[in-house]
């Protein structure tokens, strides 16, 4: 993944120094604004039934960015690359829920709840583009896109919980989570007067997306917009999740899930023409990830018994100016 930057400068300099003598070559920067909401999905499932889930974790994504976009284009054949950096910050809740009653597996047994910090989220795309013009002012625009994301949370230590399952529930029997048999946390154990506290859990997920779609777009007079929808043909995810214990022996998993057409992405962009020089720009994009299901790690070992899965939900939207430099 660190050569994706290295590559990327590769294409831009092919680019610039093929098309940069030619007339009808443009170059624009659009540094942006925006925000993200959304959530990433982390799952396990039973061992011989992969239809039952027996554990979710929901990392809330609600981020700010900051970023900018690239844009060169030559007659109708337009190339784009972006980038997107989020400020750390907390951003949301993360959710910890499990099913462990093995026979009743729509007993929620355990649940928990804390704040979710961001730590580290960038988004960065390359896009080649064709326009179409069937008639003065209209485009139909063919697209195929690489994108690449990182996004890294945390859960802090002292978190509340409720845990219902036979380990912890009081009389030794599974139970719901908000059953009063069941063990809140935090709360002062009576035998040593200390505070029982949930560790904290880390998560990081790289994805990769190969995206191909359309779009449908217009000009009039200062006007400029388009609609555009795309599927993946190929999507990858890549993942760690560490659970911190009370020693240094952490409980470390990694997870690898990928797929076909499993990740669908719509996106509206506007733009106003100020000035010659200046564009007032908006963008919005909806990103779908169904649940991709894969393997399970522990450490780097293999789990052959434990299946995994993961899947995200996001909406981000931004204001930018794109300044066309020739």
């Amino acid at each position: 993944m660190r050569k994706f930057p290295k590559f990327l400068f590769c294409v831009l300099g092919l680019f610039f120094s093929f098309f940069a003598n030619a007339q009808n070559f443009h170059i624009s920067v659009e540094p942006s604004l925006g925000v993200s909401c959304g959530v990433l999905n982390e799952l396990l499932y039973h061992s011989t039934d992969t239809s039952k889930k027996i554990s979710l974790l929901e990392w809330e994504r609600n981020l700010i960015l900051g970023g900018t976009k690239l844009n060169l284009s030559y007659n109708a054949l337009r190339f784009e690359s972006s980038f997107w950096v989020a400020v750390p910050r907390i951003c949301g809740e993360m959710r910890d829920s499990d099913w462990l009653n093995t026979r009743n597996y729509s007993m929620k047994t355990n649940y928990s709840v804390g704040d979710n910090y961001s730590d580290g989220n960038y988004d960065a795309t390359i896009s080649l583009i064709y326009d179409f013009e069937p008639t003065p002012g209209f485009f139909i625009s063919p697209k195929i896109q690489a994108q690449y994301a990182f996004d890294s949370f945390y859960r802090k230590k002292g978190s509340k919980g409720w845990y219902g399952d036979a380990e912890h529930s009081s009389d030794g029997k599974n139970h719901y989570w908000y059953d009063e048999e069941a063990q809140e946390y935090p709360s002062v154990n009576p035998e040593t007067g200390k505070t029982r506290k949930l560790a904290g859990i880390d998560y990081y997920r790289h994805s990769v997306y190969l995206w191909a779609g359309l779009a449908l777009g217009f000009n009039y007079k200062k006007f400029h917009g388009d609609l555009g929808f795309l599927i993946s043909p190929f999507t990858y995810f890549s993942a760690e999740d560490r659970h911190h214990t009370a020693t240094s022996n952490d409980n470390v998993y990694h997870e690898i899930q990928q797929d076909f057409f499993s990740a669908y992405k719509f996106n509206l962009n506007l733009s106003y023409a100020i000035s010659r020089f200046f564009d007032l720009t908006f963008n919005c994009e909806t990103l779908i990830t169904l649940t991709l299901k894969g393997d399970l790690y522990i450490g780097w070992a293999k789990d052959v018994d434990q299946p995994s899965g993961a899947s995200a939900q996001t909406t981000s939207a931004g204001l930018g100016c794109r300044i066309k430099l020739r």
